[in-house]
């Protein structure tokens, strides 16, 4: 958990900036720039370590092997990603045969051994591949403009031989990604078509900037009639095909109304209006009646923001609104009436030392489901929350100073006393 303190000054201009990654062995590798404005009080930030055999919605991966001989392989090496119950494929590169692959410090790799490359797409238009994306769509570039990215298409590719982690080749290698017909065009103000250029940028996994690295053209595939982009990838890392559009002045403010005081767990997804609905922003947050919400936008594009219960976009619904190009303000209201309890805590704990009542960010998830999702969160031991059924039992869980705390129970009304339409928990 992150926090700041107080009396700590943040500007427009100079919000706090933190960097974090993750890795673990048979994982994807992530990162994230956390980004902490004066309008934040608390923010969840979903880091994504991404299991091949169980890849979000939106993100396709394939890995594949070969045998390198003195670094070099001796026939073509082909790496597709295959569309769902298809023979087309919507990720395609092919690796010349005699390529040199170059380790980090760009030197020859010219060992023997295993040639593994990793390829993983990611779709612009799902949130939960757009979380996914390896250092997520922050507005910052190699020039240090602040910028909002209209994403197009997106890749991220890894390879090690004989356990070297290879960074660069002899020559670009050619990856065609398949992007959606009505993908919006910011510039062209309409859907997407062969011809259009769309500006191609790679971030590397240690750093929070975009590089420029051109222009792809799009074109339409001979045989599946899909239109693509061929991105030339001169080293690996992160890899997207993206409109660049200048960010808004100022911040929108969103301010969220609601029908109960209540604190909750609330996403936030914000997208381009039209074409495929290409993704802005996705966040979860935690709100309350008079909360706002402070976003940047690209300049010239009208969005759509939508507010679901819970952490992510499969929650209910709470409420639709349109934003027009760098709107300055707005409210979006949750009218919506829960039929769960209104269940009030004051909880404390003994210690050896005195009486530990507990602040911050709670995680929990319905037993026997996989999925942890943030749970009101508590203040100094209080907090009230329509998040729990009746005779339904859940796991419970929290980060206190590095440590992980987990509790299962079941939420029996005999156990909670009544205050009018509120029901009461000490313990």
């Amino acid at each position: 958990m992150l926090a700041v303190r107080p009396n700590t000054v943040i500007s427009k201009n100079q919000p706090l900036r933190f960097f974090i990654k993750a890795e673990a062995q048979n994982y994807i590798s992530n990162s994230k720039e956390v980004i902490i404005t004066s309008a934040d009080s608390l923010q969840y930030v979903n880091v994504a370590l991404l299991k091949l055999s169980n890849l979000p919605e939106g993100v396709k991966n394939e890995t594949k092997q070969t045998t390198a001989v003195a670094g070099k392989i001796d026939t073509d090496f082909v790496v597709n990603i295959m569309e769902d119950n298809s023979n087309e494929a919507i990720v395609s590169a092919t690796f010349p045969a005699n390529t040199v692959f170059n380790d980090v410090s760009n030197n020859p790799i010219t060992t023997s051994g295993n040639l593994n490359i990793s390829v993983t797409n990611f779709s612009s238009t799902v949130p939960e591949s757009f979380d996914a994306l390896p250092g997520g769509i922050t507005t910052v570039t190699n020039t240090n403009e602040n910028i909002s990215f209209i994403v197009a298409g997106a890749v991220d590719i890894k390879a090690t031989l004989g356990n070297i982690a290879v960074k660069s080749f002899s020559s670009p290698i050619a990856f065609d990604v398949n992007i959606a017909s009505d993908v919006y065009n910011p510039i062209t103000k309409s859907p997407i078509k062969v011809g259009d250029q769309v500006p191609m940028w790679s971030k590397d996994e240690n750093s929070t900037l975009w590089n420029n690295e051109g222009f792809a053209t799009v074109t339409q595939d001979a045989v599946s009639g899909k239109l693509k982009t061929r991105i030339l990838v001169s080293h690996l890392s992160t890899w997207i095909t993206a409109f660049d559009l200048a960010a808004c002045t100022n911040p929108t403010v969103l301010t969220y109304n609601s029908n109960s005081e209540e604190t909750k767990t609330a996403y936030l997804k914000v997208y381009v209006k039209g074409g495929s609905n290409q993704m802005i922003i996705a966040k979860t947050l935690s709100v309350k009646n008079g909360s706002e919400i402070q976003f940047e936008l690209p300049q010239g594009i009208t969005s759509t923001a939508a507010l679901y219960q819970g952490a992510n976009d499969k929650g209910v619904l709470i409420s639709t609104i349109d934003l027009a190009a760098c709107a300055a303000t707005a409210t979006i209201t949750n009218s919506l009436v829960s039929t769960n309890p209104t269940l009030s805590f004051d909880l404390q704990t003994s210690c050896s030392n005195g009486i530990f009542r507990y602040s911050g960010p709670i995680e929990y998830k319905e037993k026997g489901t996989a999925l942890w999702s943030p749970f009101t969160p508590s203040d100094a031991g209080k907090l009230s929350t329509t998040l729990l059924a009746w005779d339904k039992n859940y796991d419970f869980r929290i980060i206190y100073r590095g440590q992980e705390y987990k509790r299962s129970r079941t939420v029996l009304q005999s156990e909670f006393r009544s205050n009018g339409a509120v029901w009461e928990f000490f313990g």
